[in-house]
C-alpha cells in the first residue's frame, strides 16, 4: 500500500511518486526482476483536509463539493507528482 505518506500531525503529500518507487524497490531491489510485474500497488483515492484545527480523510463526494466552491487554482507539485490546492 503507498497510502498515508503524511498524516494529520505531518501534513503533506498522500503518496509522492518517490516514495512510492522506494516501496516497490525494497520489494523487488532488481530492476529486471520478475517479482516487480507481480506486485499489486495500492493508489490512494483520497485526499486529506488539513485544517489549522487539524485535519482528515476526505472522500470523492466531499472533495467534489469542496471544489464547486473553490475559486483559487488547482496547482500541481512537482516533488510529489500531486496536485493540490489550498481553499481561503
Amino acid at each position: 500500500m503507498t497510502y498515508d505518506y503524511s498524516s494529520i500531525q505531518r501534513p503533506g503529500p498522500n503518496s509522492p511518486l518517490d516514495w512510492t518507487r522506494q516501496c516497490v524497490e525494497l520489494l523487488a531491489p532488481e530492476k529486471n526482476n520478475h517479482r516487480r510485474s507481480q506486485i499489486l500497488l495500492g493508489i490512494n483515492f483520497y485526499g486529506y483536509n488539513y485544517t489549522p484545527e487539524g485535519g482528515r480523510a476526505i472522500l470523492a463526494s466531499e472533495y467534489l463539493n469542496i471544489l464547486k466552491s473553490f475559486k483559487g487554482k488547482i496547482q500541481w507539485d512537482n516533488s510529489s507528482k500531486e496536485h493540490f490546492f489550498e481553499p481561503k
